[in-house]
């Protein structure tokens, strides 16, 4: 076969390969419309409604939250309950008002609950050292607490303090985010019980009138029996010291049971069986196990060596005979 017809055939193969995971996809997607979109529907409609009441009705519901390098912000009140689509978050943020046809429906379907608790004063704290100040800022940031920083400079103009002023409100979101593989919905909740982020999952069959009505209660803050399940993630964590350590032994033991058979390794990995717990012992071993191995070589090689010197005595032509 020539190189012509190679390329036609991977081709082809790869044409294939892409129009069934195409196929494979858009099932997915007719699933994700029959099974999930309905509970995205209701899920919907029953937050813009609850949005609707609560700020007519304005619930006296008071939250404290507990503000690195801040302290305790006391006593804020929950309100300003408002919904965004995806769409509307899109078209917000690119400032037009643009149905995009391509988006697919897992994506068109995300919804975020917005609220915030806001508090009657502003804080203001002081860092002077750069390294708390830019913590502070990362911080804040990451945390979406909006705040002003008035910066003191010395001669050389270098930040020597800064005075933080800090609104006292905290934004907080859930947003509903659908997963096409699992043909569930995602829930992330953000600064709500405390700072930062959890994700959470339901599955489209847990979106009923029950469960709704316990959903309500728990981002009022009223006594409820929500059970939400964390969403597992795949969390790649680098090796630590010691498992990389150890991961190079077995390699290594590996080798030299190829190379010298059995008996070295039965032996070798008797020792470490009964090698001391102390890590910096191990070490230690292993690093005499690896020099013995080295000096076993080298007299090895020595021998051989010899021995091949002694034969080429014996079968030198260029020695003399005797006489």
């Amino acid at each position: 076969m020539n190189y012509l017809e190679r390329l036609k055939q991977e081709a082809q193969a790869r044409q294939e390969q892409e129009l069934k995971t195409q196929q494979q996809l858009e099932q997915q997607r007719q699933r994700f419309q029959l099974e999930v979109k309905p509970s995205f529907e209701q899920l919907l409609a029953y937050l813009r409604e609850l949005s609707q009441q609560l700020n007519y009705l304005k619930p006296n519901n008071l939250v404290n939250y507990k503000v690195q390098g801040v302290g305790n912000l006391q006593n804020l009140q929950q309100q300003n309950y408002r919904i965004a689509t995806y769409k509307e978050l899109r078209a917000l943020k690119e400032r037009a008002y643009t149905i995009y046809s391509q988006d697919s429906p897992e994506v068109a379907s995300n919804f975020c609950l917005r609220c915030e608790c806001v508090g009657q004063y502003p804080i203001r704290i002081e860092k002077r050292k750069p390294l708390e100040i830019n913590l502070q800022k990362e911080y804040l940031l990451q945390h979406g607490i909006r705040f002003t920083g008035d910066e003191h400079r010395d001669n050389q103009h270098n930040i020597v303090k800064v005075r933080f002023i800090i609104e006292p409100l905290i934004p907080i979101e859930f947003e509903f985010s659908g997963d096409l593989e699992t043909h569930s919905i995602d829930l992330k909740i953000t600064n709500f019980n405390e700072l930062g982020e959890k994700v959470y999952n339901l599955s489209p069959q847990e979106v009923n009138h029950s469960f709704l009505d316990e959903l309500a209660q728990y981002i009022t803050r009223q006594p409820n029996h929500l059970a939400l399940r964390d969403k597992q993630r795949l969390k790649i964590t680098p090796l630590s010291t010691q498992q990389k350590e150890s991961l190079e032994f077995e390699v290594w033991l590996e080798k030299m049971q190829r190379e010298y058979g059995e008996s070295l390794s039965t032996a070798a990995m008797k020792q470490v069986q009964d090698r001391p717990k102390d890590f910096e012992e191990f070490n230690e071993w292993l690093r005499l196990q690896e020099a013995q191995l080295h000096n076993t070589q080298a007299q090895v090689q020595s021998k051989n060596n010899k021995k091949f010197f002694h034969l080429f005595k014996q079968i030198n032509p260029f020695k003399k005979a005797k006489l």
